[in-house]
């Protein structure tokens, strides 16, 4: 039976409200955007202890029934907040889950919330490809707590991945006003957080991590607007971030105070289709991730991307700090071998467009490539004479085995501050295709360095990244 706390989970909420206005307000300084911090759900106060209603937490009893029973008894209720207690061996072993609205998900510290294996999984739901936790059209959801959220990815699922229907682990579809908060969220089949046209999402203080050899295993996927991210550490196998606007478009998209270890890095893309308007990453600390910084898209899954700002980075054993590319093709960054002999292709309204993305700050030691930005010259009845306009580097200092490329970018400033290395190969290359760009080297300050010591790594590319 649900028990009432007159005052603390009021005392929580606001406390959220208020650190997630503060830490917004700090980021969006001198962006020049007009973006806003998502509102917190603000969850009833009713107590519904998933125990009451028969959750063992022994590893072996399969408790998603109770759990389940929890979540429906306090939806009926108009909402609550579902405690999962540090019991018995203190892992809640279950089969698929569903959030409604009004509902706080809180796995207490030293509590895990374990995915049954893949060998039974499946047995228990109607259907293939159906995600762990699934919170579809709800307003007012949130998932806290200092305990785990586990995957069992290791049981089956990554090791057939490519003939397993493998599900998300947290899916979010058409909601609204959404908190995930101080969990650690694990080892998943698939995608870690895979959003769909949600809104209004505050992401503070949680931990993701899986192998990074772990198939598929994005971090996190925003999907819709109104975005903060912050305080937070993510380590997988694929994106660690990945904006998609495939289906909706994307805006006001804030990430803050991130570490980030193994992954594919922080994205936008493939998908661009619907348009990215309004992001500002400051202050992230990338070590051994295969890019850094990372915008991608191709023909026929392209869109505008635009007032996209990267602020005080630091990068340290990158393989590639900076990838930009416009010809992103079947799961994999295809860069043309030869920029300087692109044919011009003919605009649609599924091309790439970048314009107005800013880095400062930026510093990389131990990279394979600087850094590689591709354009590409466009043609066709009123179409722009290149899909990248607007491009600015200041304070940007990487060392690498090769160098920075940029090719087909009009618009271009490089600030006096940036220094580029480079061991094998020019330190910078551009090829700007006679678009009345001011020569690059009228207005920047090169400087070549020696690197202590050659990588012997190259390019860190899954091929079954999606």
């Amino acid at each position: 039976m649900p028990t009432i706390n007159n005052s603390l989970p009021f005392r929580r909420h606001m406390v959220l409200q208020i650190l997630s206005a503060v830490s917004a307000s700090i980021a969006l300084i001198g962006t020049g955007q007009a973006q806003t911090k998502p509102p917190v759900p603000v969850i009833p106060d009713a107590i519904f202890n998933v125990t009451s209603y028969g959750a063992i937490g022994d590893g072996n009893t399969v408790d998603t029934s109770a759990i389940q029973e929890a979540i429906n008894a306090a939806s009926a209720a108009g909402g609550g907040t579902i405690e999962l207690p540090d019991a018995s061996s203190g892992i809640y072993l279950a089969g698929a889950l569903n959030l409604p609205s009004n509902i706080n998900l809180n796995i207490a510290t030293g509590a895990t919330l374990r995915m049954l294996p893949e060998s039974q999984y499946y047995s228990t739901v109607s259907h293939t490809g159906t995600p762990f936790i699934t919170i579809r059209s709800a307003d007012n959801v949130e998932i806290s707590g200092g305990g785990t959220i586990d995957g069992n990815g290791s049981s089956g699922w990554w090791a057939n991945y490519t003939t397993l229907n493998r599900p998300d682990l947290i899916k979010l579809n058409s909601d609204n006003t959404v908190a995930i908060t101080g969990v650690t969220i694990e080892n998943s089949p698939k995608e870690h957080l895979a959003f769909d046209a949600t809104n209004n999402v505050t992401i503070n203080g949680i931990t993701i991590s899986a192998p990074a050899n772990s198939p598929n295993t994005d971090g996190i996927d925003p999907s819709g607007s109104n975005y903060l991210i912050e305080n937070s550490s993510i380590s997988d196998g694929d994106d660690d971030i990945a904006v998609k606007a495939g289906g909706v478009p994307a805006s006001n998209i804030v990430i803050n105070n991130l570490n980030i270890g193994s992954g594919h890095g922080l994205s936008i893309g493939g998908q661009t289709n619907a348009g990215v308007n309004g992001m500002s990453v400051t202050n992230v600390n990338f070590n051994g991730t295969s890019n850094g910084l990372r915008l991608k898209a191709g023909a026929g899954n392209g869109g505008l991307v635009q007032n996209i700002s990267y602020n005080n980075i630091h990068m340290s054993n990158v393989a590639t700090p900076i990838s930009i590319t416009s010809f992103y093709e079947h799961g994999s960054d295809n860069f043309p071998s030869a920029p300087t002999a692109v044919s011009a292709a003919t605009y649609t309204s599924t091309t790439p467009l970048w314009k107005n993305i800013s880095f400062t700050n930026i510093t990389a030691t131990g990279a394979w490539q600087d850094g590689a930005i591709y354009g590409e010259p466009l043609s066709g009845s009123g179409s722009p004479a290149t899909n990248f306009n607007g491009l600015t580097l200041n304070d940007v200092n990487i060392s690498g085995y090769k160098g920075l490329g940029i090719y087909f970018v009009r618009n271009l400033t490089l600030g006096s501050s940036n220094t580029f290395s480079a061991l094998n190969g020019p330190s910078l290359s551009t090829y700007e295709d006679s678009l009345a760009v001011p020569a690059p080297s009228a207005i920047l300050v090169l400087s070549v360095g020696i690197i202590a010591a050659v990588l012997s790594r190259g390019r860190d590319k899954s091929a079954s990244e999606e």
